[in-house]
């Protein structure tokens, strides 16, 4: 009887593995579920390393946010390990000057030692369901240390879109309807995959996954169970 199939999941910008906890609890029954660890990398190279290395053979995999970056980025590099794919609220894109200037500008302040008020703002900005700000608050304040870090790779990184023609058949995207920083940029990702099914979560902002979990969550066994 073949078993379960391992789903990856990889998280985005100031989060862990509680932007997934609504989808590990309800998908863990149909699949195998892992969370990488990043805290300790200091490189791409180090991150890419502890995604593949997280489960041997195929896997399922879903990235949130700069986690999507990470998921495309994963597909360009090794495109033989990943059997099904998922991206939310992400962008297989560089920076405009505008996003660019203001990621330069979170990061002067943050160096100020004005990190929480970075936060406040990014919170303030893209959650929607006004439920969700406290445990997305919390959540970014604990891995603030990761920041900088995180930010320099989101400015280092290259287009990920010339990757899309090695993605695995009917990839699943999803996006809230008031994420509309990335709203565009799934547009785009669908356009370039002729197979994929886009899925705008209506109220949502940038936090799917925990604004949205039941909605999210039900997209994503839909996605595991298809053949």
């Amino acid at each position: 009887m073949q078993g379960k199939p391992t789903l990856v999941l990889v998280s985005g910008l100031l989060c862990d593995r509680e932007v997934w906890s609504h989808q590990v609890e309800h998908l863990e029954e149909i699949c195998r579920i892992v969370v990488p660890e990043f805290s300790d990398c200091s490189s791409l190279g180090e991150i890419l390393s502890s995604i593949l290395e997280s489960t041997p053979g195929e896997f399922l995999l879903a990235g949130h946010s700069m986690g999507g970056w990470l998921a495309l980025e994963t597909l360009k590099r090794h495109p033989e390990r990943i059997s099904k794919l998922c991206l939310l609220d992400t962008t297989g894109e560089t920076d405009s000057p505008t996003i660019r200037e203001r990621r330069l500008g979170m990061m002067q302040e943050a160096r100020a030692g004005k990190m929480a008020d970075v936060i406040e703002g990014i919170v303030q900005t893209f959650v929607n369901q006004k439920d969700a700000v406290p445990s997305v608050r919390r959540m970014f304040l604990r891995n603030q240390e990761q920041f900088l870090f995180q930010q320099e790779l989101m400015l280092a990184r290259q287009e990920s879109l010339s990757s899309l023609s090695s993605a695995p058949s009917s990839p699943l995207l999803v996006v809230g309807s008031e994420d509309r920083g990335f709203l565009p940029s799934m547009t785009t990702l669908q356009r370039m995959m002729p197979t994929s099914r886009l899925e705008v979560i209506e109220g949502s902002g940038h936090m799917t996954t925990m604004e949205k979990p039941i909605e999210v969550t039900s997209l994503m066994r839909t996605w595991v169970g298809q053949s």
